[in-house]
């Protein structure tokens, strides 16, 4: 490079700064079509009293408010741990070691553990009912349910409560309202299938020829 040629050289400069912020925009237009785009994002002025910006003028804020708008994180109860005699174990000296066991007991007296209380139950079939009248007519059936009528007098000789009686008959009429009901529900899920219904072909046994034997 000739002396000429370097004063006509001029090195570039190198530009410092951060990249603008853009956000990806999209206009639908009159006629339905859209149109996207990244455009420069508008910079949103922080107004802060105090001239701080960021999380440290918040705080700031927050302060000059008063005590009803401070948010501090909830206190914890101490507990002791269940198992804080192996704790007190391996802590460094006896005095600390009995002072902490000492506290964990206080605590543990000033809450004892709730006492679990068993609800009463009712047994499903009471000892004063006879058992053997309806296992009788079950198998009277064949393990099939029996006519209703049956059942009530057969419940009633067996020393079933009149609750039991009610609600049983209840339960009878239901599911005879809603017999058609089931059904249909049963015919719209199996309908596609039909073959479904249908029994299994038992398959035919096969019978074998005796072969004569040539003289």
């Amino acid at each position: 490079m000739t002396p000429a040629q370097a004063t006509m050289f001029k090195r570039p400069t190198l530009k410092r700064g951060f990249l603008v912020p853009k956000q990806f925009v999209t206009e639908i237009r009159p006629n339905g079509t859209m149109a996207s785009t990244w455009i420069e994002k508008e910079p949103t002025p922080a107004i802060i009293p105090n001239g701080t910006f960021g999380r440290v003028g918040e705080i700031v804020d927050l302060m000059r408010k008063g005590e009803a708008f401070i948010i501090r994180p909830a206190k914890t109860i101490w507990t002791p741990p269940i198992d804080y005699e192996f704790v007190a174990k391996h802590l460094p000296e006896e005095e600390s070691r009995a002072a902490y066991v000492a506290k964990c007991e206080e605590w543990l007296a000033a809450h004892p553990k709730p006492v679990a209380v068993q609800a009463p139950t009712t047994p499903l079939m009471a000892p004063d009912r006879d058992r053997q009248l309806v296992q009788a007519l079950f198998k009277k059936y064949s393990g099939a349910v029996p006519p209703f009528k049956e059942r009530i007098k057969v419940y009633k000789a067996a020393g079933y409560p009149e609750a039991f009686i009610i609600k049983a008959s209840e339960r009878h009429r239901k599911l005879i309202e809603t017999s058609e009901e089931r059904q249909n529900a049963i015919d719209k899920i199996f309908g596609k299938w039909p073959s479904a219904s249908k029994p299994i072909p038992k398959p035919k046994a096969k019978v074998i020829k005796a072969v004569k034997k040539r003289t």
